[in-house]
C-alpha cells in the first residue's frame, strides 16, 4: 500500500527505521473480508456498543456467553490486549471509525512494532 508521509510524532518514530527506498510504501495493511450482516452489525455500534446490545438478527453468537465479542474501541482510551490469534477473533478489534477490523499493521503499531518489522506467513498465523 502507497504511504504518504507521518504526520504524528508516533508515526515518525514507527517509520524512523524502515529503507530509504520503502519510505512510500507501508506493508501488512490489508483489512479482512467483513461478511455482509457484520458489516451491519458495524455500522450500528459505538465504542460503547456491546455484542448483546445489537439486534437478534444480527447476531450469530450466544450474546449470555459473547456479550463483548464485537468491539468498537474509543481513539481516547486505552485499547483491549492484541492476542496472537487475532485473525480467529478479529472482531474484538473493529476499527474506531470504519466499518472493519484492524489490519495487521494497525495491530502491530498497537503494539509499537516499528513499520520495517515484517510479517510472514499466512494472516491466519498472525
Amino acid at each position: 500500500m502507497f504511504y504518504d508521509k507521518p504526520i504524528t510524532e508516533f508515526q515518525r518514530h514507527c517509520r524512523r527505521s524502515v529503507p530509504l527506498e520503502e519510505t512510500t510504501l507501508i506493508y501488512d495493511h490489508v483489512a479482512r473480508r467483513v461478511r455482509q450482516d457484520d458489516m451491519e452489525a458495524f455500522r450500528l455500534m459505538n465504542s460503547e456498543t456491546k455484542y448483546s446490545d445489537l439486534p437478534e438478527s444480527l447476531t450469530r453468537y450466544d450474546t449470555t456467553k459473547y456479550v463483548d465479542k464485537y468491539k468498537r474501541p474509543n481513539w481516547d482510551k486505552v485499547g483491549r490486549t492484541i492476542t496472537a490469534h487475532m485473525a480467529k477473533n478479529g472482531y474484538w478489534y473493529i476499527h474506531p471509525e470504519q466499518n472493519r477490523t484492524f489490519t495487521i499493521r494497525e495491530a502491530a503499531r498497537l503494539q509499537t512494532f516499528p513499520d520495517h518489522f515484517r510479517f510472514s506467513g499466512y494472516p491466519t498465523n498472525v
